[in-house]
């Protein structure tokens, strides 16, 4: 590992998160603010401290945050370091992905079918800690994307033409 040197690509503040197995550093071009430069108002607007003006928020096609890539990065790096946090051994973890047989797009339907799948599936292989990440294609349909943390070896969830339990038990495709 070459050694990196902050000044040389002039940060001006570094942020290091300290996720027992691994450090997130993020290297940022400017001091971040002591108080905060705007105010919500509401979903549509939001008041700007510094000019005294009231501003529309950008609101992407669907009026989501995920339309925005800044967004989904910042996303995607909380995720990266809840998972380094809670993350000890590889054989302790199960990712998963559930799909919906029909072009499922009720975003309100997603987290009753969830929790009625956990209870099935810690029923069946005792109990787990979880995170779960819902992603909509590109064609509307909702599907999860899920980790599933034992507190000791993961049990085997077979999944193949003859034997599928973790499939019946989301029993939605």
């Amino acid at each position: 590992m070459t050694e990196y040197d902050c000044f040389e690509h002039q940060a001006a503040y570094i942020k290091l998160v300290d996720c027992r197995h691994t450090a997130h550093v993020t290297l940022c071009q400017h001091t971040p603010p002591t108080e905060p430069r705007i105010d919500r108002i509401n979903d549509d607007f939001y008041y700007v401290r510094s000019t005294s003006e009231i501003r529309p928020y950008q609101h992407g096609e669907t009026g989501t945050k995920s339309d925005h890539v800044r967004s989904i990065k910042r996303a995607f790096n909380s995720l990266k370091k809840l998972i380094n946090c809670n993350y000890d051994t590889p054989e302790h973890v199960r990712f998963i992905t559930l799909t919906y047989a029909e072009n499922m797009r009720d975003n309100s339907r997603i987290s009753g079918d969830w929790r009625r799948f956990v209870r099935r599936m810690q029923g069946a292989y005792g109990r787990f800690r979880w995170l779960y990440v819902k992603e909509q294609q590109a064609r509307g349909a909702w599907h999860l994307h899920a980790l599933l943390f034992f507190d000791t070896l993961a049990p085997y969830m077979p999944n193949n033409d003859q034997d599928h339990p973790v499939r019946d038990m989301w029993g939605h495709g």
